[in-house]
């Protein structure tokens, strides 16, 4: 179970930080 969580974590972060990357861009041009 604990490999399988390790997994779903990293596969959550990879999901993640492109999103955080995209808001933060949006962010930029709507300042």
């Amino acid at each position: 179970m604990e490999d399988l969580t390790g997994k779903l974590i990293c596969i959550l972060l990879l999901a993640i930080l492109p999103l955080i990357k995209v808001v933060e861009k949006f962010k930029d041009d709507r300042l």
